[in-house]
C-alpha cells in the first residue's frame, strides 16, 4: 500500500505561507526553516525580528535537521509550507513535486509593506529588497511547478483561484 505524501508549497517571504497555515490548521503546517538554521536560544517568538540580524549563530546540524523535520511531518498534513533555498534541491533529489509561488515583479513595495507590518528588521528588509528580483529567477525545471501570483495576491488567494485545493485533495486520496 502506497503512503500518501504531503503537497509541498514554497515561495519567498511575505506571500502568506504562515497566514495560510494559521487559517487552515487541519490542512497545512508552516515549516519555517529558520528555527532549524539558527540557534535561537529557545525564544522563537521573535522569529520575524531575528531574520535580518547580522549576528546569528548557525546551527551545525542544518540543513539535515530541517530535512529530518520535513520527513517527519510528510504525510501527516495535506500541505507543507516550506522555506529556504536548500529545500528545493532536497525535494528534487527525492523526486518530490514542489509548488513554488512567485509574486509579480512589480509587487515589491506591497510585499515590503507586509514585511514591515509583521515586524521584520530593517536589515532583513534591506536584504530582501536587494535580492528580490534574483529570487524570482529560480530554476523551475523538473519537479518544481511555478505558480504566478497576481498583483497584491497571497498564496491562499492563488490556491483558491487555481482551484488547487481540489487538485491537492485528489492527490491525497
Amino acid at each position: 500500500m502506497e503512503t500518501k505524501k504531503s503537497i509541498f508549497i514554497s515561495g519567498i517571504s511575505g506571500l502568506g505561507k504562515s497566514h495560510f497555515a494559521r487559517e487552515n490548521p487541519s490542512l497545512a503546517v508552516d515549516c519555517e526553516h529558520l528555527p532549524f538554521k539558527y540557534k535561537l536560544g529557545g525564544d522563537e517568538t521573535e522569529l520575524e525580528n531575528i531574520k535580518g540580524l547580522r549576528q546569528r549563530d548557525i546551527n551545525p546540524n542544518y540543513p539535515k535537521n530541517y530535512f529530518d523535520f520535513i520527513d517527519s511531518v510528510d504525510g501527516k498534513f495535506p500541505i507543507l509550507l516550506t522555506t529556504g533555498d536548500e529545500i528545493i534541491e532536497y525535494l528534487r533529489a527525492k523526486n518530490e513535486k514542489l509548488h513554488y509561488f512567485v509574486p509579480c515583479a512589480d509587487d515589491l513595495e506591497a510585499i515590503i509593506a507586509r514585511l514591515k507590518s509583521r515586524g521584520n528588521s530593517e536589515d532583513f528588509i534591506r536584504d530582501f529588497r536587494a535580492n528580490y528580483l534574483d529570487w524570482l529567477k529560480i530554476d523551475y525545471s523538473g519537479n518544481v511547478i511555478k505558480h504566478e501570483l497576481k498583483k497584491g495576491e497571497f498564496i491562499g488567494d492563488a490556491i483558491l483561484r487555481e482551484n488547487l485545493l481540489n487538485s491537492f485533495k485528489n492527490h491525497l486520496t
